[in-house]
């Protein structure tokens, strides 16, 4: 069984045997021959979609353009868990930057950005050794100076039509504009 956490609580994942996500944008993915029809699902990332028996092939061409991982859904409601090579930790207690530096090494990452003394966002890099869902894993169970462990997720925004008011006030209401 695959899984992770988020909140603290366990999350069971299925692995997408047919997608991908990669760290780089549906035309850049279209030139280097990768996937012709990737979709964008954040500012920065593309999922493609190919044959199961393709798809490791075209991770491993899509790692030449940016950081690839495979692409998971939540078992009980097949809703998408699209990863990135980026983690959220929270210290059990405040830490130095000393401290946190030396943290970042031990597990091979990269501090992106420290929200207090506790909070903070870290990438995943080579030396890693582990992708980002078995990263939140280890240090969930099994490291004592982190409360909490999250992935950092692709979000799909859906976009709706927008029918204006047929208030004739509308237009002075310069607030909902």
């Amino acid at each position: 069984m695959t899984y992770t956490y988020r909140g603290g609580k366990k999350l069971e994942l299925a692995k997408r045997p047919d997608a991908f996500v990669a760290r780089a944008l549906p035309e850049a993915l279209q030139r280097a021959g990768i996937a012709d029809d990737a979709e964008q699902v954040s500012s920065a990332s593309s999922r493609v979609r190919a044959r199961a028996q393709d798809v490791d092939a075209l991770m491993a061409r899509s790692r030449a353009l940016g950081p690839t991982h495979h692409a998971y859904t939540l078992a009980d409601t097949g809703e998408d868990f699209l990863i990135t090579d980026r983690i959220f930790v929270t210290f059990r207690e405040p830490l130095s930057a000393e401290a946190v530096g030396a943290f970042a090494g031990r597990y091979g990452l990269r501090l992106r950005e420290r929200y207090s003394d506790r909070d903070c966002l870290f990438q995943l890099t080579e030396h890693c050794g582990m992708n980002p869902v078995k990263l939140v894993v280890e240090l969930s169970e099994n490291e004592p100076l982190v409360a909490l462990a999250e992935n950092d997720l692709n979000y799909m925004v859906t976009k709706y039509d927008l029918v204006l008011p047929s208030d004739p006030d509308y237009a002075r209401q310069w607030q909902l504009h």
